[in-house]
């Protein structure tokens, strides 16, 4: 990363580039942590996609319930995108959809029990792996780090999310 932003300093000596450091390390960031996120699900043949949903079920408390429309607003997807990821995860026996007890025009999804042990499994391995991943910085350091993270997410979601 250094010989980089020297390259760039070189390239333009008269930009103040003291900023690209810090932006080129958030996107790797994220390219970084969406592949490990991807290789903790492999072995389940889950999308992160569909396992947002089995956590977005699991974060409802004890009747674990929500409408497919909230899901989508919670996890800010299509309307489109969420019909598919329920189906797949109704496929597999993880999610079904049950009529909304207050609206019989509509309906509530929620976890089956092979989507509860499937989920806390995914969770405890994700735990897991993440204490092995980090396992050479300090409490101190994880909450320093986690402290700069939320300060960088707060400006990309006020520039995305006026």
């Amino acid at each position: 990363m250094d010989r980089i932003t020297e390259s760039w300093a070189r390239s333009y000596p008269e930009q103040d580039i003291s900023v690209l450091p810090t932006m080129v390390r958030t996107s790797r960031l994220g390219m970084l942590g969406e592949a490990f996120h991807r290789e903790t699900l492999e072995a389940f043949d889950l999308q992160p996609s569909d396992y947002s949903v089995l956590a977005a079920l699991r974060r409802q408390g004890p009747d674990r319930a929500i409408s497919p429309s909230e899901l989508y607003y919670t996890l800010e997807r299509s309307s489109g995108g969420m019909t598919k990821m329920l189906h797949r995860l109704e496929e597999r026996g993880l999610v079904k959809r049950i009529p909304d007890p207050t609206d019989g025009r509509t309906s509530r999804v929620r976890m089956t029990a092979a989507g509860e042990e499937l989920e806390r499994e995914i969770f405890k391995l994700s735990l897991e792996r993440s204490r092995t991943l980090l396992a050479d910085l300090s409490p101190s350091e994880i909450e320093t780090a986690d402290t700069s993270l939320k300060l960088l997410l707060g400006c990309l979601e006020r520039h995305f999310y006026r």
